[in-house]
């Protein structure tokens, strides 16, 4: 235990010397540039002095001190403003609503987006309008202002439709679909997230598309370099036959002027056969010698060019064999990754109809809990059920009864939807009939509470407070 002790004050120490060494860094850099912020400001280089203020906002904010990050890109702001920057206010305005929005002020925030907005929309560059729209947009939500939000998110969705920019329209129904939602227009929400998928789907498609033209591309390219290399070796197998005919006519040629010489030096020793006899002899075994250099010459001049002629040959043979082989690799793991996308295909869609058929069948076992019409109807004549479940089974449910002469009638709306929300809506459906069939009582109060601790202890929820979830329902009960 001492051990451990003592080991704990060891880890303890070097994780504080760390620490000290990295401030001790820190505070250097920090009054580095605060001296170069001070050089530049006297000596009237205010560009430079913005520059060293925004490399400082960077270092503030990088080492979360957003306040002092925040002191220093207001006070480059103000010296790009002296300077007619507009890309730098534009830039620098963003930032900074950016790190009111960290603050959680949302009326700062929105007001430097304002600006930012303004300086693109006087340059006229609409794709970068469209993101300051889209930033104020999200400065909006973020602010729980989502009817704001959603003006500007149609501003920026007109431009963008006018740009024909797929993927920010797509991203802008997205937020649209969000906003709407929160804004409590379940229609133009929906409507919304059914373009947002309409243009997910097209775009993944185009981007898969592109994915499929550049590995063609790629295949057709090496298809191409087999070819080119088919060819320079035809080329020099052609270049070699040549030479090979050429050196054949040589020595065709040569062999032919040896036989005339022949023919020429029997004449001179038929004349002079007495006189140069011996010299005859020893031209005649110098000519030989010369012969068989020269044949020899030509010969090995032949076998060189044969084996290079070879040696080319079987680099070219390699290189188309390693060609082919990679594009059989890739043919294969195209294949292999298609199988692969059919498998998961079948396994979703198998997963999918047994998903839907269980779900499905419990909506023939909730409607079967359900009450009967004509059983209220014979009660009470002048009633409507207006019951629309959104997933199939539903969250929500009415609910029925008769006891002792009096009518019992309720419209409950359960935590959820879909098969959460059917399973809250069993056990309401359950309780209740317990309470008033069963246990006989007629007070709504009591009905309500007894109703309430029912669903508390199912749930488990009577631990303490702070483990109570927000699983329940809300209830009219007549």
């Amino acid at each position: 235990m001492r051990f451990f002790y003592i080991l704990i004050c060891v880890v303890f120490v070097t994780i504080t010397n760390a620490q000290n060494e990295l401030n001790s860094n820190l505070s250097a850099k920090v009054d580095q540039l605060n001296n170069e912020i001070i050089t530049y400001k006297s000596s009237g280089e205010l560009n430079l002095a913005a520059s060293a203020l925004n490399k400082l906002a960077y270092l503030y904010w990088n080492n979360n001190n957003t306040d002092e990050a925040l002191k220093c890109f207001l006070q480059s702001a103000t010296i790009n403003e002296k300077l007619k920057n507009h890309n730098g206010k534009k830039f620098l305005y963003d930032n900074i609503a950016i790190l009111y929005s960290d603050k959680q002020n949302c009326e700062k925030a929105q007001e430097y987006f304002i600006r930012s907005l303004k300086i693109v929309q006087s340059q006229g560059n609409k794709k970068v309008e469209i993101k300051s729209l889209v930033n104020l947009a999200v400065s909006y939500t973020e602010c729980d202002n989502s009817k704001e939000a959603i003006s500007y998110l149609n501003k920026a969705l007109i431009i963008a439709k006018v740009l024909n920019d797929l993927k920010l329209i797509r991203n802008i129904y997205g937020q649209l679909a969000e906003n709407y939602e929160i804004n409590g227009d379940s229609q133009k929400s929906m409507e919304a997230f059914n373009f947002f998928s309409t243009f997910d789907k097209y775009v993944r498609d185009l981007e898969q598309k592109d994915k499929d033209q550049a590995h063609n591309q790629h295949i057709s390219e090496l298809a191409n370099k087999t070819k080119h290399a088919e060819d320079v070796a035809s080329e020099k197998q052609k270049a070699l036959d040549n030479s090979i005919i050429q050196l054949k006519q040589t020595s065709d040629s040569l062999l032919l002027v040896e036989k005339m010489n022949e023919q020429q030096q029997e004449k001179l020793k038929a004349q002079e056969r007495a006189l140069i006899e011996k010299e005859a002899r020893i031209k005649l075994a110098n000519r030989f010698r010369n012969t068989i250099i020269f044949s020899l010459i030509i010969l090995l001049s032949i076998l060189i060019l044969l084996y290079r002629q070879f040696t080319q040959k079987k680099k070219v043979n390699a290189l188309l064999l390693e060609q082919n082989e990679t594009l059989k690799q890739q043919k294969n793991k195209i294949e292999k990754h298609k199988d692969e996308l059919e498998q998961i295909n079948y396994q979703l869609n198998l997963k999918n109809i047994q998903i839907l058929d269980s779900i499905t069948y419990a909506k023939k076992i909730q409607d079967a809990i359900l009450p009967y019409e004509k059983t209220i109807r014979e009660k009470i004549p002048n009633f409507f059920i207006f019951y629309k479940p959104r997933d199939i089974v539903s969250g929500d449910f009415y609910w029925y009864s008769e006891k002792n002469g009096k009518h019992f009638i309720a419209a409950v709306d359960c935590t959820g939807h879909g098969v959460p929300g059917a399973f809250m809506s069993m056990i309401g459906n359950t309780l209740l009939n317990e309470i008033v069939n069963e246990k006989n009582i007629d007070k709504p109060s009591e009905i309500l509470k007894r109703l309430n601790d029912g669903i508390v202890k199912i749930l488990n929820q009577n631990k303490t407070k702070k483990d109570i979830q927000g699983d329940g329902m809300d209830i009219s009960l007549c």
